[in-house]
């Protein structure tokens, strides 16, 4: 009897094989072994590994057979958001400043002995699936072409995702912010689960809670950063490669956004022309303004619940804010989506009053902020407050160094002064919560 030559499969293949695994999970093993040609122990061990597989594949080049970890996560980690940073930027990043940028980082974060040797130098290259090859001059700039001939050209209404995290330029940054990834197709049948970028991770509401309203993520400055833009794209490649499906993904240019998008199989980027956001972005043109109207009305209807009830009103934890993100999310119609995508589209829409219709009680509003004592703020003002906020940006070599050093660093600084709360007082206040919610929605 010849032994079968045992085979080494890259993250690439075992990825492909729990995709099949997925789709025929009525069948035995046994066949599904057979079929991809590998034995039934292989087979067994890659579904065993799966979600250690899925880990590795969101970090790792996917074309590599082995998981080598880093001697210094920290540094590795550090590193390679640097080198996202720049190649976003379109600077350019070669072995010589990988080396410099490593030996300063490696000092300030006090590892001793750290020299940068060229096997360091592959091996990090090796586990980011990194290669160097000569840029393409005219993708890292994009021409500057006027709204409507890139409509004409470039655009195809079918299939197309759009998405947008508010502002990526200009403004001032938020000392408590939370940052928010919206994305949607241009009918409105189909919207993905929101985003949330924060400053911590491990909050205090957030512990114990299984499923969460949102999808969570954190920064040392709660703003996008490319290394977990481009974790989104591979997720939503993952999601679209499972359904057999192929679609087309318009972004802004900005820092947090990756030029380099060609390994994505399902998902198509198209980028828009710089500085034509608000023209073009159909996210801008009426979809968040919306879910800040819903949202925002969820907080003042909240406070105003507080204040009839002759309490102060109490303020709003990142899972609360989650929560009202997620109505907010999905109060928005597809009638409005539908329009706001046909502004972008230049079509002819007769359903302008829908985008606008949501406003329609801002008067009442009005009236509850002034209970609620914002007297002399309009609610329209508090609605569009943080129109200005920086969602992105390059992040400091300090900055990422904090980041990796000690991401949690910070969390009991802000919930040390948090008062211990009774658990039938919580309860009480999240079901008055959820019916604020649902009267929000429904009024």
């Amino acid at each position: 009897m010849t032994s079968r030559k045992q085979k080494s499969l890259s993250l690439q293949e075992k990825l492909n094989i729990l995709r099949v695994v997925k789709k025929n999970l009525t069948r035995k093993k046994v066949c599904i072994a057979k079929e991809l040609g590998l034995t039934l122990s292989t087979l067994n061990s890659v579904v065993r590994k799966q979600i250690e597989i899925e880990e590795n594949a969101r970090t790792l080049d996917v074309k590599c057979k082995q998981a080598w970890s880093s001697e210094h996560m920290q540094l590795d980690e550090a590193v390679f958001e640097l080198f996202n940073q720049a190649r976003a930027a379109g600077v350019n990043f070669d072995s010589t400043i990988l080396r410099e940028k490593a030996l300063e980082i490696a000092d300030k974060l006090g590892i001793d002995g750290f020299c940068a040797s060229n096997g360091w130098i592959d091996r990090f290259k090796n586990r980011h699936g990194l290669c160097y090859c000569t840029v393409n001059v005219e993708a890292a700039s994009v021409d500057t072409e006027t709204v409507e001939a890139w409509k004409e050209t470039v655009v195809q209404p079918s299939k197309t995702l759009s998405l947008n995290g508010e502002a990526c330029h200009g403004g001032k940054c938020s000392k408590e912010q939370l940052m928010v990834l919206l994305c949607c197709n241009s009918d409105g049948s189909e919207v993905m689960k929101p985003c949330v970028m924060g400053k911590f991770r491990n909050s205090r509401c957030l512990k114990n809670i299984r499923h969460l309203p949102c999808h969570y993520n954190n920064n040392i400055k709660a703003w996008m950063t490319c290394s977990l833009f481009e974790e989104f794209l591979r997720d939503m490649g993952s999601k679209m490669g499972c359904q057999n499906r192929k679609v087309v993904l318009l972004l802004e240019n900005c820092s947090a956004h990756p030029k380099d998008t060609a390994s994505l199989r399902n998902v198509k980027v198209v980028f828009l022309p710089a500085n034509t956001t608000s023209h073009l972005q159909p996210l801008d043109t009426g979809i968040i303004k919306n879910v800040k109207h819903f949202y925002r009305k969820c907080i003042v209807k909240r406070s105003l619940a507080s204040v009839e009830r002759g309490q102060q009103p109490a303020g709003v934890t990142i899972l609360d804010a989650m929560h009202y993100l997620a109505s907010a999310w999905s109060a928005v119609t597809a009638a409005t989506v539908e329009h706001c995508f046909n502004k972008y589209f230049g079509a002819d829409d007769t359903t302008e009053a829908v985008a606008d219709g949501a406003f329609a009680d801002c008067d009442e509003l009005n009236t509850a902020m002034e209970t609620v004592g914002a007297s002399g703020i309009a609610y329209s003002d508090y609605a569009s407050v943080d129109d200005a906020v920086v969602t992105s940006a390059m992040l400091s070599n300090d900055d990422i160094m904090a980041e990796c050093a000690d991401p949690c660093a910070s969390d009991e600084d802000v919930e040390k002064e948090v008062e211990r709360i009774p658990l039938a007082k919580i309860l009480i206040e999240k079901l008055i919560g959820y019916q604020v919610i649902d009267s929000c929605i429904s009024t």
